[in-house]
């Protein structure tokens, strides 16, 4: 049998949450007279339930991540008259160059 695909669903077993081991499916695979294209589409089956499970989970953390979609504040809408101060480091901010300077 093809490894990579025992390993690709290993990976979404691991990822689901499933409590099946590599050793334990390949078993069953024999078991069970699974050939090829059976085994490919019992992995593309699992590989879309665990990229639905990540895209449900990122989904889920950017809703309760309060970040603003409808209305977004970004450097092009801010308004830098309201700032006292240094207003060139402030700009200087959407540069992210401090980061890369690691200061």
């Amino acid at each position: 049998m093809d490894t990579t695909v025992y390993e690709s669903l290993q990976k979404s077993f691991d990822i689901l949450k499933l409590d099946m081991s590599f050793d334990e499916f390949a078993a069953l695979a024999s078991e069970l007279p699974l050939n090829a294209a059976q085994l490919d589409a019992l992995d593309k089956v699992f590989l879309y339930l665990k990229d639905k499970k990540i895209r449900t989970a990122i989904e889920t953390i950017l809703k309760t991540s309060r970040i603003p979609y409808k209305n977004p504040k970004t450097f092009e809408k801010f308004d830098f008259s309201v700032i006292s101060g240094d207003v060139d480091r402030v700009k200087s901010l959407a540069t992210l160059s401090p980061i890369y300077e690691h200061k």
